[in-house]
């Protein structure tokens, strides 16, 4: 009993000690899903001089992410729509002209290049996905910032154009055995019952 309390207790501390991990940042100011902002410095590269935020678009009419993420491609094709990413003033206000950078980490590692926020503060890359049919993972982030701070993630799932094939031959043969299974116990329901 008491090994069973000790182990339960270790469990709760790590899973204590996990959380905590998880929510703070390097810098030990920011939550996880909340906003850095990057303080701009005379080595930067960022053009503005105010503190920027680098985040998803957000589209107030139907109240969602607009920046292409979690959208699913085909292998070596253009995804529908472009990623996006834009950067915002401490007062939400968008700000043009300031580079962004998109770099491929999974499945391998590839440099994308930088594109340029519009008048709407969005920077838009293009993609096209690899040759490997698994979730691509893409970051982007203020170009010039330090690694690691004021960045977002983009997680494409990316499958070959001949899943929906093998999706509708899945479906069908399931759907065949479960009517044969069907058939088969009502006749051996019939036989059971007798002739009332």
């Amino acid at each position: 009993m008491r090994t069973l309390l000790r182990m339960r207790l270790r469990a709760v501390w790590i899973t204590s000690l996990l959380v905590l991990v998880a929510i703070v940042t390097p810098e030990g100011s920011a939550v996880a899903g909340q906003p850095v902002f990057l303080e701009a410095g005379p080595d930067s590269t960022i053009a503005a001089a105010s503190d920027l935020c680098l985040q998803h678009p957000f589209d107030p009419e139907t109240h969602k992410i607009v920046s292409g993420d979690k959208q699913t491609g085909l292998v070596g094709r253009l995804f529908k729509r472009s990623l996006k990413a834009q950067v915002v003033d401490r007062n939400g206000r968008p700000v043009e002209g300031v580079p962004v950078k998109f770099d491929l980490v999974a499945p391998e590692t590839e440099d994308l290049g930088e594109k340029l926020t519009g008048h709407d503060g969005i920077a838009r890359l293009p993609f096209r996905a690899g040759p490997k049919a698994q979730t691509h993972t893409v970051v982007a982030k203020i170009a010039g910032a330090a690694p690691g701070a004021g960045q977002i993630v983009f997680s494409l799932p990316v499958r070959k154009p001949s899943w929906g094939f093998f999706l509708l031959v899945g479906l069908a043969g399931g759907l065949g055995l479960f009517l044969y299974g069907m058939g088969m116990m009502s006749t051996a329901l019939q036989r059971s019952a007798g002739s009332k």
